[in-house]
């Protein structure tokens, strides 16, 4: 029996975690089922990044998250998800809030910048976009991976300021009227 866990933990570890995503799944919050990886490469952008040995992580980087990655400056975060045929060529839109800087990449590609990533936290400008949608489109159903280069230098002291912090980033995937409309009423609100 230990052996059988043992083989199953080692195989269940190279396993990619994939969100299917349907019409039906649409207004959608992605924050479970992140890939995390330390430190700052840009080729982790590309779909082709071997990904199934980083960390699994919520994106919301609660005090908990951080701690457990040791986050502390620029990380990349990685998700896979499986697009119903359905979806393709529909105008989609991601809306963000977020407490750091990021640059956010759909299979590769540069879709949306936050702020500005420096190679300190007096050189970074951290950016809440508080939910304005940045638009696109599948052109293909299947896999897509979504990338996130992700700056929060200050992250263990702020963690440690206010425990219950969340220092990451609240991302939804929507269409791209629903992300619009909504954003135009907070807007109003505000």
């Amino acid at each position: 029996l230990c052996l059988l866990l043992l083989f199953y933990a080692w195989y269940a570890k190279g396993e990619r975690v994939v969100l299917n995503i349907t019409k039906d799944s649409l207004s959608i919050t992605l924050h479970d089922g992140w890939y995390y990886h330390g430190g700052d490469n840009k080729d982790w952008a590309q779909p082709g990044t071997d990904d199934t040995t980083w960390e699994t992580t919520n994106l919301l980087l609660g005090a908990n998250n951080g701690h457990r990655l040791n986050f502390n400056n620029i990380g990349w975060f990685r998700l896979h998800l499986n697009i119903d045929s359905s979806l393709v060529g529909e105008q989609l839109a991601l809306s963000v809030d977020q407490a750091g800087a990021s640059e956010i990449y759909i299979d590769g590609k540069l879709l949306v910048s936050y702020g500005e990533i420096g190679n300190s936290h007096e050189n970074s400008l951290y950016y809440n976009p508080q939910g304005k949608p940045a638009t696109f489109a599948f052109n293909k159903a299947g896999e897509h991976v979504i990338a996130i280069r992700y700056a929060k230098y200050n992250m263990k002291e702020t963690v440690d300021r206010y425990n219950n912090a969340s220092l990451g980033a609240h991302i939804v995937l929507h269409r791209a009227t629903v992300a619009i409309n909504e954003y135009k009423g907070e807007l109003l609100i505000f």
